[in-house]
């Protein structure tokens, strides 16, 4: 008798075996589908995000901080309305602030969405982008905390040398090396991915590469046109190429959310 409860235990659970097996693999399937669409709505979000911040920064450009920077050719002028309009001096430049987080927080999102594990290539994007942004804030920071002084020093004593010495500083940490250091990390980005994308996408993150080394190469040489018409290049370069990353991740995101998991 106890055999006989014993062999039919033993045929129940042979039977039950492979339909645990079977729901510890669509359980395993269900929750790699969840991860995966997390992934691409980060991306999504932060390239939305990217995008806005870095608009806004170009309007802060444009209409804050323009008057205080070297497009403008009249010194006293230029000295002038960054002590006059410190308050929205600093505001500019906390924009600036916000577009370094936000591109970091970018890069980020893109290296994890692509590969998993990270890829060593997607991994140096994401050092270089710290790297940037750490130049970014610390020359931004000496806009916001040092320039307005001399500037008011160079307006008392008549004499810029200390303030055009810091304004050349704060060019090559942030024109400079840390643009240069975004613009290795968006190309290895788009590289590595370029199969990922349409062509149009790659184009944009190409002409993002391409215009990075410009600002890069006027900053270093001091070319004040060069850097304006650089950064012209720029901005709207970088808004098309998230904007479309940030399209792509949302068409992804909903063809797993509707296929499903196999």
């Amino acid at each position: 008798m106890n055999w006989k409860m014993s062999a039919r235990g033993e045929a129940t659970d042979s039977l039950w075996k492979p339909c645990k097996d079977m729901s510890a693999e669509t359980e395993h399937a269900v929750t790699t589908q969840e991860t995966a669409e997390r992934r691409w709505r980060y991306l999504e979000i932060a390239a939305c995000i990217s995008v806005t911040v870095h608009i806004a920064a170009a309007i802060a450009m444009l209409f804050l901080l323009r008057n205080g920077l070297d497009t403008n050719e009249d010194f006293h002028s230029r000295c002038t309305y960054i002590v006059q309009h410190r308050a929205l001096w600093t505001v500019g430049w906390l924009c600036w602030n916000l577009s370094a987080i936000a591109i970091l927080n970018y890069f980020i999102a893109y290296a994890q969405a692509h590969t998993q594990p990270i890829s060593m290539v997607l991994r140096l994007a994401i050092g270089l982008a710290i790297a940037g942004v750490a130049n970014d804030l610390a020359a931004e920071s000496l806009e916001m905390g040092l320039i307005p002084q001399l500037a008011q020093d160079a307006l008392t004593s008549l004499s810029g040398s200390n303030f055009l010495c810091a304004d050349r500083i704060v060019v090559l940490l942030s024109g400079y090396v840390a643009n240069s250091l975004y613009t290795l990390a968006t190309l290895f980005s788009i590289a590595s991915t370029r199969a990922d994308y349409q062509r149009w996408i790659v184009i944009a993150g190409a002409l993002v590469v391409v215009a990075g080394a410009a600002i890069s190469l006027t900053c270093l040489s001091g070319s004040v046109a060069g850097m304006f018409w650089s950064n012209a290049l720029l901005v709207p370069c970088l808004v098309t190429w998230q904007a479309g990353v940030a399209l792509d991740a949302c068409g992804r995101r909903r063809k797993k959310a509707s296929v499903g998991p196999d």
